[in-house]
């Protein structure tokens, strides 16, 4: 399978950063993003999505993890980001959202693990479940996005 991601000009992340494990991409939390063009072998249905996340700074804008919309952000179907004014995580499912019970570390890296499917959504932090909550099962054809 071959998947194409794309980024330009200064919307494209700095990479080589030193990671937690090896390099890392470094996103600005302001309008630095990658698009992965649809595939219907990327099904949003049943997915678990991992990340080490390191927030330097608390925002008054949402800040996007991972996601899947069309291209113009509208049709929005799943989001995993870092709650305007706070740490905390916010997540959308197919028309379910949930709010973390826990904050973030700031400055430090942190391991968030974001699961979906038949039994419902779950978010792990650090290697713990923080919350979990039941949804409907739906599919989109937009691009996933970092």
């Amino acid at each position: 399978m071959c998947i194409r991601d794309r980024c330009s000009g200064s919307a494209c992340p700095k990479a080589g950063a030193r990671g937690r494990i090896r390099e890392s991409i470094v996103f600005d939390g302001i309008d630095d993003s990658i698009s992965i063009a649809n595939n219907p072998a990327l099904t949003t249905q049943s997915y678990s999505f991992e990340a080490w996340v390191r927030p330097q700074a608390i925002k008054q804008a949402i800040q996007p993890i991972f996601g899947r919309a069309n291209s113009d952000g509208s049709n929005r179907t799943q989001l995993l980001g870092i709650e305007p004014g706070s740490l905390k995580l916010t997540m959308e499912a197919c028309g379910t959202s949930m709010l973390s019970e826990r904050a973030l570390n700031q400055d430090q890296w942190n391991h968030v693990v974001l699961t979906q499917g038949p039994n419902g959504m779950r978010l792990y932090m650090n290697g713990t479940l923080d919350k979990e909550a039941s949804t409907s099962q739906c599919s989109d054809t937009g691009a996933m996005f970092l």
